[in-house]
């Protein structure tokens, strides 16, 4: 999955993330939590053990998972995709505007 859903439903539940730095992953992980290099088995378990050990951290990343869940809910992914649709339609527009002037 290039966006996996279960880092967002844990970001949804206000989970910290530690994940590996694979396809839409990186988009989704910031603040949260932690990103290591696919296939680096050592950093992995070095990055989970301080998610386990570090509370005050795990507590941080937690409350800016919750913050940035609200970005890739359906309503918001709704709203970006209208937001597209309406600056494409409004650029064709303007377009079709300046090729009649000029005819």
């Amino acid at each position: 999955e290039s966006m996996p859903n279960a880092l967002l439903e844990g970001m949804g539940m206000g989970l910290p993330i530690v994940a590996a730095s694979a396809g839409g992953v990186p988009e989704i992980v910031g603040r949260n939590g932690l990103l290591v290099q696919s296939g680096d088995t050592e950093g992995m378990a070095k990055a989970l053990e301080q998610a386990v050990l570090d509370h005050e951290q795990r507590r941080a990343w937690a409350g800016e998972s919750r913050k940035r869940f609200e970005e890739f809910t359906a309503k918001r992914k709704i709203e970006r995709t209208e937001t597209v649709y309406l600056e494409a339609l409004a650029n064709k527009e303007l377009a079709m505007g300046r090729g009649g002037d000029s005819a």
